[in-house]
């Protein structure tokens, strides 16, 4: 019993784990895509936001 509590627990802790990699990766593109708008706004790219 204490056995399949840890290994839940230790699942749970590997989804967390993922989730915030992911969020993490998706708010460093959302930075990335930000820079380039401001890289090509002459060229009428990024005016869209």
């Amino acid at each position: 019993e204490l056995k399949k509590q840890r290994e839940l627990a230790a699942a749970a802790k590997e989804e967390e784990k993922k989730k915030r990699e992911e969020q993490k990766a998706a708010a460093a593109a959302r930075v990335q895509a930000k820079l380039d708008a401001k890289k090509g706004q002459g060229k009428g790219k990024g005016k869209a936001k």
